[in-house]
């Protein structure tokens, strides 16, 4: 894929614009634009252009990339697995096939050690989940428009793993849930300063710091979450309705696809403050802290969302939304221990693979049917 073509691209490229946005003008969005295009038709893009006329990718139903295991189960000979997993964790046990990359080397992989182009689908796989959709939304917005995050990490593959999760889903906060909601503010900030690099440079240096961090700096804590740091800005990225029956005291509600693009509230969020996020699952908020990181912001993410403190409430108004037994996500699909990739007999000459790595025979479905999987996911 070309950098060139990205229509994502222009997402990071415009935040760079330091100066005011006009907010009283529209603009038609698109659903792909090439930079090139753009930037020979004007080279003094404003940030609301380059955001919205690349097709506000925060929008779309896409976003959160997530995929359930059963379609990976199914669908394994036609999909790069990626295990962004520490080595004694994949050793422990991993998807026959997946390779083990660490996050600061994923870029470089992708560019030396395989061909994307041969897969349908780049599939990352973390211990949680909603850390692999904060890699495969990252990703995404370098213009690898077909990566996503296995939902509940491998947990949702194998039973085994559910160990992982357990331990964060929870109802302990539910007695200290707010209902008195707390306003967008109207106060209107600059968006962050970003180094003044070239629009391609910029966005490769974003992307690699976001991809490049650690589960600390980018899980925040329950804990922290309900804690009164007033250089904190909590945003429940919630429909209305879940936002009502409780909320974390003084998280501000942000309607989901809708109030965090440029063109909306984006410029609400306090560029001084650390952004936290939350939603049902974790998901859709790692994927929205992948957003603000490559825009400059320093966002977290609470793992497991809601589930993680108030589950079993959660449960009782929106089933749909809750998590309260890990056997719901859990699958029984085989993995491999080991620090082996795969089990299968290397064959020269095979296609998919290529590059310094030897390539090996594509791994046939492991399951005939696809099933339903349960379990919230985004934020509505």
């Amino acid at each position: 894929m070309k950098k060139g073509k990205l229509f994502v691209i222009i997402l990071l490229a415009g935040s760079f614009v330091l100066g005011g946005c006009n907010y009283n003008h529209k603009i038609t969005p698109k659903q792909s634009l090439s930079l090139d295009s753009l930037v020979a038709k004007n080279k003094n893009l404003t940030l609301e252009d380059f955001v919205v006329k690349s097709g506000n990718i925060i929008t779309k139903k896409i976003y959160p990339p997530i995929i359930h295991a059963d379609e990976i189960a199914y669908n394994l000979s036609d999909y790069l697995l990626i295990d962004i997993r520490p080595k004694k964790q994949y050793e422990e046990g991993h998807i026959d096939g997946a390779w083990n990359v660490d996050r600061k080397d994923l870029l470089n992989f992708l560019r030396t050690q395989v061909n994307p182009a041969f897969y349908k689908k780049i599939i990352i796989i973390d211990t949680y989940g909603p850390v692999s959709t904060y890699i495969a939304s990252v990703l995404r917005f370098y213009g690898y428009d077909n990566a996503f995050g296995l939902k509940f990490g491998m947990a949702a593959w194998n039973k085994d793993f559910a160990k992982y999760i357990k331990p964060y889903l929870s109802n302990k906060y539910a007695d200290r849930l707010d209902t008195v909601s707390v306003a967008i503010p109207d106060t209107a900030f600059s968006f962050p300063l970003l180094p003044e690099l070239p629009i391609e440079k910029l966005l490769e240096t974003q992307v690699q710091q976001a991809i490049s961090l650690r589960d600390t700096e980018l899980i925040a804590s329950v804990e922290q979450a309900f804690g009164k740091d007033s250089m904190q800005y909590v945003v429940a990225y919630w429909t209305e309705g879940k936002y009502r029956i409780g909320h974390i005291p003084g998280s501000v509600r942000y309607q989901p696809r809708v109030d965090l693009t440029v063109d909306k509230y984006l410029n609400t969020l306090p560029t001084y403050k650390n952004i936290v996020v939350y939603c049902n699952t974790g998901h859709h908020a790692a994927a929205i802290s992948a957003y603000l990181r490559l825009l400059g912001y320093h966002a977290k993410f609470i793992l497991y969302g809601a589930n993680s403190f108030m589950n079993a409430y959660l449960s009782k108004f929106f089933p749909g939304a809750a998590v309260t037994d890990v056997n719901v996500v859990a699958r029984d699909f085989p993995y491999i221990k080991g620090d082996k990739r795969t089990e299968k007999k290397v064959v020269a000459g095979s296609v998919k693979v290529t590059g310094a790595s030897t390539p090996v025979k594509p791994i046939k479905p492991i399951v005939k049917r696809k099933k339903k999987q349960e379990g919230g996911g985004g934020c509505e």
